[in-house]
């Protein structure tokens, strides 16, 4: 299976917070799936930890190594896709992760609830 998390579970992750469900950590820690952080939420953890909202110690892309996970890079068809969805979610890095996992067919590992409203497979 194709996984794409979501920042917050990035974030949980990272912080040994246990707000995972047992569902989301089964396939996170199954080695027969490929899981991907897009470069849109090191983007967004970036500008949060800037801003003093969030903390996430290091360096991400060596914690996203570290995992096991892969890189996933913004394209234009990525941008692109964008212009398909609905404004059910204001929030541009969850509308542009929607629009990968919709693109590249990957199950999005999320746990808001405002994502589900799309046309996208989410756990």
């Amino acid at each position: 299976m194709r996984l794409l998390i979501d920042t917050h579970i990035l974030l949980w992750l990272n912080s040994g917070q246990e707000n995972l469900t047992s569902d989301q950590m089964a396939v996170l820690s199954d080695p027969t799936n490929e899981v991907f952080v897009s470069a849109v939420t090191v983007w967004e953890i970036v500008v949060k930890r800037a801003k003093g909202l969030i903390r996430f110690d290091g360096r991400i892309e060596s914690m996203v190594e570290s995992q096991g996970f892969q890189h996933l890079p913004v394209s234009a068809a990525h941008a692109e896709g964008i212009a398909e969805l609905p404004m059910y979610h204001r929030d541009p890095f969850d509308r542009m992760l929607i629009a990968q996992s919709r693109i590249e067919q990957m199950t999005l590992i999320t746990s808001d609830a405002a994502i589900r409203k799309y046309p996208v497979v989410c756990l």
